[in-house]
């Protein structure tokens, strides 16, 4: 991805999608990324990665694979589109501004399959692993085209080099952030509308990778 592309992750007034994107349609590339990071980060990381590829590719609405989806909200057209296609395909979903968000299988030896489900629609999806992670969990990892590692400023380098040595076996690249985000910031990303500041341009080199 270029650096204009990921430069527009942190736009907060966005232009509508190009005509031929509209609904719920497939874009010609839908990026598949997994998140890794701190529970207490995983709805306003998971939900601002999610939108910076939606705004990057030009999609309409982008999906968040986790194990809470914190339930539906206010939405638009083209997420309560998405939102239906998925359920169509078997997957727990709720809409919340420009995301439809996938709760995952609490069993472990399902989550690659549902993970694998959402992704196929054709839409951006970010597949979010917050907390210890089964190792079962790690073939879903090695579906994205790229691993985000998260970690928080008081993390340490012993702990973020020991998260990357384990996640350096998988065939896929990992890149790694530090990012933490305010309260207001949060509160935005909760929405499913937008991401902004330093929760923005925090992960945006993260997306130069793909």
């Amino acid at each position: 991805m270029s650096r204009p592309l990921a430069r527009a992750f942190a736009l907060f007034v966005e232009s509508p999608a190009p005509a031929v994107l509209r609904g719920a349609r497939a874009v010609p590339h839908a990026p598949h990324v997994a998140l890794v990071c701190d529970p207490r980060d995983a709805l306003a990381l998971g939900n601002a990665l999610a939108l910076g590829l939606r705004r990057a590719c030009g999609a309409p609405a982008a999906i968040v694979c986790g194990f809470s989806n914190g339930g539906s909200a206010p939405a638009l057209p083209a997420t309560r589109a998405l939102t239906a296609r998925l359920a169509a395909r078997g997957l727990q979903v709720s809409a919340r501004g420009r995301l439809a968000l996938v709760a995952l299988p609490a069993e472990p030896a399902q989550v690659r399959a549902a993970a694998a489900r959402a992704a196929a629609v054709g839409a951006p999806t970010v597949v979010v692993a917050a907390g210890p992670r089964p190792a079962e969990l790690d073939a879903t990892l090695g579906d994205a085209e790229l691993v985000v590692l998260v970690a928080r400023p008081d993390a340490g380098a012993a702990f973020v080099g020991l998260a990357l040595a384990g996640l350096g076996e998988l065939a896929v690249p990992v890149v790694a952030r530090v990012v933490a985000p305010r309260p207001h910031e949060r509160a935005l990303a909760a929405t499913g509308l937008a991401a902004v500041g330093g929760l923005a341009f925090g992960l945006a080199p993260a997306l130069e990778s793909l």
